[in-house]
């Protein structure tokens, strides 16, 4: 049967052969591409600030908000949480989470006297691979 195969490469018109040829390689090379570029885990986690949970106008200069974080990395993972109002580093703590587990909390910072408005309130959740945050705005008297 393989010397039939044989038999019709060898009887093929050359420019036949040359596009079989560069098929076939363009084939190989296509899967080996695919199969380093797409990683096999893809790990990530989520943190987000709950809807609804704080204001972005205050009376004073405490806040309070609650925030959430998710694992969807497949092993037990140790998170450094950051929390910034604007680039200040307010608060920081570690925390770790098994795989798809959740975890909630609230937050409440006192603001700076001498802090510039509006202010970026920042949740950054930290990994050796990955950084992801979240934040919203505050600011001192309402637009209207």
């Amino acid at each position: 049967m393989e010397g039939s195969h044989l038999k019709n490469l060898k009887n093929m018109n050359p420019m036949d052969l040359a596009i079989y040829i560069a098929v076939f390689f363009g084939i190989i090379t296509a899967a080996l591409i695919v199969m380093v570029e797409i990683p096999q885990n893809d790990l990530y986690s989520s943190v987000y600030i709950i809807p609804g949970s704080f204001t972005n106008y205050p009376s004073g200069n405490q806040i309070s908000f609650q925030y959430g974080m998710r694992s969807l990395v497949d092993t037990k993972t140790t998170y450094i949480v950051e929390f910034y109002a604007n680039s200040d580093l307010i608060d920081s703590k570690q925390v770790e989470l098994n795989p798809s587990e959740s975890l909630e909390g609230k937050k409440v910072i006192d603001l700076p006297q001498n802090i510039q408005y509006p202010v970026k309130i920042r949740v950054v959740a930290r990994t050796p691979e990955r950084t992801n945050e979240v934040y919203y705005w505050v600011n001192k008297n309402a637009a209207f």
